[in-house]
């Protein structure tokens, strides 16, 4: 026999519109998240294509950076210049960061 169980409980700040809505977060996430899944926006970068401010580069296609900074990175401005296969996302507080060959998109903060 299936048995639901109780909502579960939450610090103060979050307040529920109905004793479902924990299963609504819960299937389409959190509005906090919407920014990691691009809702916030962003830009398609092509070779020479620069972006600032930026909370997640995508690599649609094999990508060299010129620039890469990002506060929250140590050594990030080592990632420019090395290939970056097509696939591969990276994620931080990235202030700079310029495409020197290959297709990305920079989603925003």
């Amino acid at each position: 026999m299936f048995e639901v169980s109780d909502p579960p409980t939450y610090s103060v700040d979050r307040v529920y519109s109905s004793p479902n809505q924990h299963l609504v977060n819960k299937i389409m996430g959190n509005p906090a998240d919407y920014n990691m899944q691009g809702q916030g926006g962003g830009v398609v970068l092509n070779g020479g294509d620069t972006a600032t401010n930026v909370r997640w580069v995508q690599c649609l296609t094999n990508c060299v950076f010129t620039t890469f900074t990002a506060s929250n990175l140590t050594n990030s401005s080592d990632i420019a210049t090395i290939t970056i296969p097509a696939g591969v996302g990276i994620g931080g507080k990235i202030e700079t960061v310029t495409l020197t060959s290959g297709l990305a998109i920079a989603y925003s903060k």
